[in-house]
């Protein structure tokens, strides 16, 4: 029989030992060849596995080949083991032949349920009702245990040596395959620069400058909540973007948190939690600590009789009603609305406005209502909300809700009525298999206490904020104050860190160990160059990003561009709804053209700051080959 015949016939032996049928030592046709033309067609069914998810356009990975072909010391080990409890050594070969064969059909269904489950082409997600640690072990435990019953079989074993073999294999074949994970890729996509600046994007939060910088971004937060005035009705505001993949959490709690500065007059006491790689140098964190901080800063500075609290949630939410804190890789808290409660409970914040924007957000509504409070939830308990689309600007409710119902309606019940309405009119337009139900508890007091700070906000006169410098009379002064300087200034001090952030010690000392000269990252002062670098970007970014010099800038150039003419021609134009939407539009333009000029000369900067590094490189060592002395 040629060795095609006996390769094939080994198959089917193997088939049928895999799966505990009875088989002859005759039937298995041993040799050193075929043992090594078995091996390869378990590595042969590896790459084939890869390559049908990653087609013809991949790239060959030997890293993975010390995982796939782990199996084979363990294979051998067991046959010369299991021949040795036997006494029967010459039967060696024929069994490791014996038990490669069988664990070809093991192999072949592991490798496929995994690319079934992992296979983008099939859309069936992992197997989630099989637990991690019991896929971990079901495959390593189904060959160990068809090694000792083909053991048996094959070698005809009596009752006493069947136990014995049984536990030694047990214990030589599952463990080693069982424990630990194993890399076992031989054909991937090429490598994909773009993916990895992502992939590396998220490790943003455990970054050492990171790290450093988010105790000093909450303790500014905190300093920037002005307190509560005696008498008036103020209103505070948090708003907390919980999950880090989608953008669309950050672009709702800035928008929100906007809205609430310039059309609920919140200025000054509002602050924003986010979860997103991009904001780790500027905003703090979303935690469940950060959360409690800052309720406890507010609940110290509002006058908690009159003061209201509006707390913005917006993220993922699960069925048990956990709200989703996610920043890769750190971990979080849980977020439940038990705990929440327990927090505004404990800042002691008597007046809530509560708007929870996340898939089964009904969950909330029980644990935090009362009569000084208003509850607003984008789903019922038992239902998903929808839009969380990583392009989008808004969910569906959180577009409902804030983008278009309380722009017009600043009645909180009256708006949510629209809100919902508008969600179930889009979600059928998409044809939502579920609608969300969107939910509302509202207490009366809290009702009539939202009703008096309308009146109030409606009554009152704003006063815009102007360096004590400004001159009465003077129109150039009044145009210039009108633009919301301090939002753009401190929009240019964010990116001027991020900016920093770029140049920062551990960067440079990335590129070269030797940048500092005898201070490396090794040593007991590093952490002092970190913190004064910290200090110095901090200053000169305050410094040179501040509104009174950047007001003092508009004044002049206004006085220098244009007659009194002119200036009074714009502040009569800006006066009116027109001139207040351009005005708007202006100010977010100054701010994203900052934030857009970042990073359009990032690149041509890197390899400006590149070539002088590589100069400086080249003529230290000419310095130090020739010996030059500094001249005087």
């Amino acid at each position: 029989m040629n060795i095609a015949r006996q390769y094939f016939a080994n198959l089917r032996s193997g088939l049928r030992l895999a799966f505990f049928v009875p088989t002859r030592m005759e039937q298995i046709h041993a040799s050193a060849p075929m043992l090594l033309l078995l091996f390869a067609t378990a590595v042969l069914l590896h790459f084939a596995r890869d390559f049908a998810l990653v087609g013809p356009g991949g790239t060959l990975m030997l890293f993975g080949l010390p995982g796939v072909l782990l199996y084979v010391p363990v294979l051998l080990a067991a046959a010369v083991a299991a021949a040795w409890i036997a006494k029967r050594p010459a039967d060696t070969l024929a069994l490791a032949t014996a038990l490669a064969a069988l664990s070809l059909p093991i192999i072949a269904v592991e490798l496929a349920i995994s690319a079934l489950a992992t296979g983008a082409n099939l859309r069936i997600g992992w197997p989630r009702w099989i637990p991690w640690t019991l896929w971990q072990w079901i495959f390593p435990a189904w060959l160990a245990l068809a090694t000792a019953v083909a053991t048996i079989y094959l070698l005809r074993l009596a009752v006493r040596l069947s136990s014995v073999t049984t536990v030694a294999l047990l214990v030589i074949v599952a463990l080693p395959l069982g424990y630990g994970y194993r890399e076992r890729t031989l054909w991937m996509k090429p490598y994909d620069e773009d993916a990895m600046q992502k992939r590396q994007q998220f490790m943003a939060a455990a970054a050492e400058d990171a790290i450093y910088q988010q105790p000093k971004l909450l303790a500014r937060a905190l300093d920037a909540i002005e307190p509560g005035r005696k008498g008036v009705i103020d209103l505070f505001y948090i708003g907390l973007g919980g999950y880090a993949s989608q953008d669309v959490f950050l672009r709702e709690i800035r928008s929100v948190e906007t809205m609430m500065r310039e059309q609920f007059g919140a200025r000054g006491r509002t602050a924003s939690l986010l979860n997103n790689p991009k904001t780790v140098m500027d905003t703090p964190i979303a935690s469940v600590t950060s959360l409690r901080t800052v309720l406890k800063r507010v609940g110290e500075v509002m006058n908690r009789d009159e003061d209201i609290l509006f707390l913005f949630m917006t993220s993922h939410g699960a069925k048990d009603h956990k709200f989703s804190l996610e920043l890769w890789p750190l971990t979080f808290n849980e977020l439940t609305p038990t705990v929440l409660r327990a927090a505004l409970d404990e800042a002691g914040i008597q007046w809530r406005v509560i708007v929870v924007s996340a898939c089964y957000a009904g969950g909330f509504i029980d644990a935090l209502k009362d009569e000084r409070t208003i509850v607003i939830a984008a789903a019922a308990p038992d239902k998903k909300s929808f839009g969380c689309n990583h392009e989008a600007d808004w969910t569906y409710f959180g577009k409902a809700f804030f983008d278009e119902a309380l722009r017009d309606q600043r009645e909180l019940t009256k708006a949510f009525a629209l809100a919902r309405a508008a969600v179930e009119a889009r979600e059928k337009k998409d044809q939502a298999d579920t609608h969300s139900d969107p939910q509302m508890a509202a207490g009366r007091s809290m009702e009539q206490k939202w009703d008096a700070y309308l009146t109030q906000l409606s009554g009152s006169v704003a006063q815009a904020e102007v360096p004590a410098t400004r001159t009465a009379g003077d129109a150039v002064d009044e145009l210039v104050s009108l633009w919301k300087l301090s939002e753009v200034a401190n929009s240019y001090k964010l990116e001027c860190m991020r900016e920093m952030a770029n140049n920062s010690p551990t960067v440079y000392a990335e590129k070269n160990s030797n940048y500092y000269g005898a201070i490396t990252k090794d040593m007991p002062q590093w952490p002092q160059v970190v913190a004064a670098w910290e200090q110095y970007a901090e200053d000169y970014c305050s410094s040179t990003m501040d509104a009174a010099l950047l007001y003092r800038a508009y004044v002049d150039a206004w006085r220098q561009s244009a007659d009194q003419t002119t200036v009074r021609t714009a502040l009569k134009f800006v006066r009116t709804r027109e001139g207040q939407k351009v005005l708007e539009a202006e100010n977010r333009v100054a701010i994203l053209v900052n934030a857009k000029l970042t990073n359009l000369r990032r690149g041509p900067a890197d390899k400006a700051t590149a070539r002088f590094q590589q100069e400086q490189a080249r003529l230290n060592v000419e310095a130090q080959g020739t010996g030059a002395k500094p001249s005087r």
